[in-house]
């Protein structure tokens, strides 16, 4: 699988599991991802981003941080993902108050 199939199959993935936590709450305000993922399918690491660390950590509380990563599996399974790389993909949530303090997305994440 190319690098292009291999990002429609993320994308495809990631907007499946928008779709079934769009009346989340706290809501989900954006998502990203990024890794070297044509060298191998196991460096892919995913964010969801809610809107601070409260609706962050509102949202670990209640199970669903646990049941979207779950979802995610699922999702970038039936999108084709490589099935080798799965176990290793790192999915992880964060507040986008706290990205935006931190300097942003770049010096938040590098």
């Amino acid at each position: 699988m190319d690098k292009t199939e291999l990002n429609k199959t993320v994308t495809t993935a990631l907007k499946c599991v928008r779709e079934l936590n769009k009346r989340m709450t706290p809501p989900i305000i954006s998502d990203f991802y990024y890794g070297d993922i044509e060298l191998h399918p196991k460096y892919l690491t995913i964010w969801y981003i809610f809107a601070d660390h409260h609706a962050r950590a509102e949202a670990v509380a209640d199970g669903h941080t646990a049941r979207i990563r779950e979802q995610t599996l699922d999702a970038l399974r039936e999108a084709g993902y490589p099935a080798e790389g799965l176990d290793d993909v790192v999915i992880g949530f964060e507040g986008d108050k706290e990205i935006h303090d931190g300097g942003g997305y770049y010096a938040y994440f590098k």
